[in-house]
């Protein structure tokens, strides 16, 4: 199990790219996932120069226990961080568009301006702010769905949408 070691990958001599173990594992002993889960703090806390952390989640699903309780960790650390979705080469490429963010918590990172098209439900129950879509032409139904703050949401070339896409939305 590869997932299971941490790799150090050495980039143009100047920095690092660190995998961790991987913290999702359905048929892993608690004792196992214990350990990760102490390697993963123990080197998250104890390194001063990291740059980013990159939480990769799969896009098949809703974000599991494990996904939460990462994405709370790294929030009370003040670390930055991003959340990428993976795994979309597993699913039908009609569907990723659909369900992509839904029930996502953190997605002010995230950089919509080259999005053209937003699939029904993309972004349902979601917490994003003030997403800037300026090349999205058509919204599919209930895309920002009780989103909890959409601020100033910049679709400038909307053309097409669905009267309820902010149905619910804060």
């Amino acid at each position: 199990f590869s997932a299971l070691l941490t790799n150090f990958f050495r980039i143009d001599n100047q920095l690092y790219f660190v995998d961790l173990p991987g913290y999702s594992f359905a048929n892993m002993p608690k004792e196992k996932m214990a350990k990760i889960s102490g390697t993963i703090d123990s080197y998250l806390k104890s390194r001063k120069n990291i740059a980013l952390v990159v939480m990769l989640v799969d896009i098949r699903h809703k974000p599991t226990k494990d996904d939460k309780l990462m994405y709370d960790y790294l929030i009370n650390s003040e670390l930055n961080f991003i959340i990428v979705p993976t795994k979309a080469d597993k699913i039908a490429v009609t569907k990723v568009p659909d369900y992509t963010f839904k029930d996502c918590q953190a997605l002010s990172w995230y950089d919509f301006t080259n999005t053209v098209e937003i699939g029904k439900e993309s972004f349902y129950n979601t917490a994003i702010n003030n997403p800037q879509c300026l090349k999205v032409t058509s919204v599919g139904e209930r895309a920002f769905a009780y989103c909890d703050n959409l601020g100033d949401v910049n679709l400038k070339k909307l053309t097409t949408y669905n009267p309820n896409i902010f149905e619910g939305s804060g």
